[in-house]
């Protein structure tokens, strides 16, 4: 496979000082045949925007541009339906699969990021029953995710994580749990009603880190967090 000197980006991820700013003797300038790759600060891998942070606010923010401009174009293309189940189907096809690619890496945390998908949510749901001028509150938009059987954004986004863990821990995509991850030993578990399965042994799928959190980055990372939601579905759901 021969790759294209001009197609190609070196970007370096690291929460110090940018390395563009540094001295020109103090980076390390790659070279692919006799040409030399240029330095970016962002870069796009099938189809996530990745930075120089691994900050993803400029991924958000191109999904967001992206399905607003599809959401837009079915509410004008599609008026020749008034049937929900169709413009549903339209929704989940168009829109909605935007926020399903790989949400798993780049998902947001906060509560003010995902207020930013659920308004685009909202806004097709209001079309997808016909009511694009009326104001729902916030019970009204459960309701209608209910009966459509949408689950809100911030579910969707918790669900596919504890279904990709899932198929991680158990061998069914080649992708391996770290090593600082492990199945938690009852014999390091103190006896209290929380830990009484584990200790019984009727609890075999808790997992922890040996790895103290020192970061952000690293709190809200895939791993971490989903084994901390993972921890509290019953057990009998995990095994």
């Amino acid at each position: 496979m021969r790759f294209h000197p001009s197609k190609c980006k070196a970007l370096s991820v690291t929460y110090d000082r940018n390395v563009l700013h540094n001295l020109p003797f103090t980076i390390f300038h790659y070279k692919l045949g006799n040409d030399y790759i240029e330095y970016d600060s962002s870069q796009v891998d099938l189809g996530v925007t990745i930075t120089s942070k691994f900050l993803w606010t400029s991924h958000h923010d191109n999904l967001l541009s992206k399905a607003t401009s599809r959401l837009g174009l079915l509410m004008r293309t599609c008026h020749f339906t008034m049937n929900t189940r169709q413009k549903r189907t339209f929704y989940l096809t168009m829109v909605r699969s935007l926020f399903e690619h790989c949400s798993e890496i780049w998902r947001p945390i906060s509560p003010n990021q995902i207020s930013k998908f659920e308004k685009v949510q909202k806004r097709a749901l209001k079309w997808i029953v016909g009511r694009q001028f009326d104001h729902l509150s916030n019970s009204e938009m459960y309701e209608i995710e209910k009966d459509n059987d949408i689950l809100p954004i911030k579910f969707k986004f918790l669900l596919n994580d504890l279904v990709f863990f899932y198929k991680i821990v158990n061998c069914l995509m080649p992708v391996r749990l770290p090593a600082e991850f492990s199945l938690i030993n009852p014999k390091n578990v103190r006896h209290t009603r929380s830990t009484q399965n584990i200790l019984s042994l009727n609890d075999k799928s808790t997992y922890t880190c040996s790895t103290k959190v020192c970061s952000k980055v690293y709190e809200n990372c895939f791993f971490n967090r989903t084994v901390t939601n993972w921890n509290k579905l019953p057990y009998e759901i995990r095994q």
